[in-house]
C-alpha cells in the first residue's frame, strides 16, 4: 500500500476541494486510484509518522474516500463499496448489516457483534475489536472512547439511499461518518500508487455482488491467510450451530459442527486450521481439541480445469462417527 504523500493539490499548489462524485471524476481522468477507507484504516497500520502526520491535516479540513455506502429502504442490509466508480481497479462490494449509530463511540459499536462486522467491512479487514481501536489511535492519536461513528437512521436511508465516507476532527473527537452526501461537502482527498488495501482477493469480487447470498452469511476477507469465507451461527439452546465456506485459491471448504457455547473465534481459529494444508482426517482432529463438538463435517473441494471436484468424500466425527464415500 502507498497513498499520495499530499491531498491532491491544483495548477497553484494548494489542496483541490471537491465532492466524492467530483473526486471520483478528477481520479478517473487521470487514470488512478482514489484513496478509499481501508487505506486510510492501513496507514494506522503502517507506523509511517509522516504520513499519519499529513493524513491528520486532512482530517481537520476533512478528508473523502473512495468509499460509498448503499442503504436499503425498508431495512438494515447494504453494500459498502471501496473505489466506487473508479475506472482504474476492480471496485470491492461487501454486503453487510448497518446498524444505525449517531455519533456512537468506537467502544459502544465494538461491543456489538453487527458493529465490528461492521467495521470489518468498512476498513477491509479480519482484525478483531482491539486491533481495531489499537490502528484507529495510531491513525489518529484519539482514544476509542472520543472516535465516534455515524450512519444514517432508517428514517433518513429512505430519503437518501447512497451515501458518501468522511473522516475528520471536530472539538477533539475523531469521526468517521457514512452519512454524507456524495455531491456535496467541498472537502479533501488523495491517491493510492500501488497495493491498494480495500481490494477484494481473487474470485471474491462476483460472489460480493451476487444478490442470491443470503444477507446472514457473513463475507469476511482475511488477507494473512488469502481467504474468503462466508459463515453463520446459529443459537439451539444451550449449543451453537456453525456453518462456514473457506474459500482458498485453489481449494473450498465447507464446515460444520454442533458444540456448546463459547466466546471462540470459529472463522478465525478453524481458518489457520485449514490455512495449514493438512489432510481431512488431521483437519477434523484439530477442529475436535479446539471445539470439542457434538457433531462435526468436513468437505473438501480441489480445483481441476477451473471447476472445484469433491475429494475424499464426506468426513464428520460425533455418535456415530461416520466416513460417506
Amino acid at each position: 500500500m502507498s497513498i499520495d504523500k499530499t491531498a491532491l493539490l491544483n495548477d497553484e499548489g494548494k489542496p483541490i476541494s471537491a465532492s466524492q462524485n467530483s473526486f471520483i471524476k478528477k481520479f478517473n481522468e487521470s487514470g488512478r486510484i482514489m484513496i478509499a477507507a481501508p487505506d486510510v484504516y492501513e496507514a494506522g497500520k503502517s507506523g509511517d509518522k509522516d504520513l499519519i502526520k499529513s493524513l491528520q491535516e486532512d482530517f481537520n479540513s476533512w478528508l473523502c474516500v473512495s468509499t460509498r455506502i448503499s442503504y436499503k429502504k425498508d431495512r438494515l442490509e447494504g453494500a459498502i463499496a471501496h473505489y466506487f466508480g473508479s475506472n482504474a481497479i476492480e471496485p470491492n462490494e461487501i454486503k453487510v448489516i448497518i446498524p444505525v449509530y449517531t455519533g456512537a463511540t468506537l467502544d459502544a459499536v465494538l461491543k456489538e457483534e453487527q458493529g465490528l462486522i461492521y467495521m470489518q467491512a468498512l476498513f477491509n479487514t479480519n482484525d478483531d475489536s482491539n486491533e481495531i481501536k489499537d490502528t484507529l489511535q495510531k491513525l489518529s492519536d484519539v482514544s476509542s472512547s472520543k472516535t465516534k461513528i455515524w450512519v444514517p437512521d432508517k428514517d433518513s436511508r429512505k430519503n437518501l439511499l447512497e451515501r458518501a465516507v468522511f473522516f475528520y476532527f471536530n472539538d477533539g473527537d475523531f469521526h468517521f461518518n457514512g452519512n454524507d452526501l456524495v455531491d456535496n461537502n467541498n472537502v479533501r482527498s488523495r491517491g493510492v500508487c500501488e497495493n491498494p488495501a480495500g481490494v477484494a482477493l481473487k474470485n471474491y469480487n462476483a460472489k460480493a455482488k451476487d444478490d442470491n447470498i443470503p444477507y446472514d452469511l457473513n463475507p469476511i476477507i482475511d488477507k494473512n491467510l488469502g481467504c474468503v469465507y462466508f459463515s453463520d451461527i446459529k443459537n439451539i439452546g444451550s449449543l451453537n450451530r456453525y456453518n462456514g465456506l473457506f474459500c482458498f485459491h485453489n481449494k473450498r471448504y465447507i464446515v460444520s459442527l454442533t458444540a456448546a457455547k463459547s466466546n471462540n473465534n470459529y472463522d478465525k481459529i478453524i481458518g489457520n486450521i485449514l490455512a495449514d494444508n493438512s489432510e481431512p482426517k488431521e483437519i477434523l482432529g484439530k477442529i475436535d481439541k479446539e471445539f470439542s463438538p457434538l457433531y462435526a463435517h468436513l468437505l473438501k473441494y480441489e480445483k481441476e480445469n477451473d471447476v472445484f471436484i469433491s475429494t475424499g468424500g464426506a468426513l464428520g466425527i460425533g455418535e456415530p462417527r461416520i466416513k460417506i464415500k
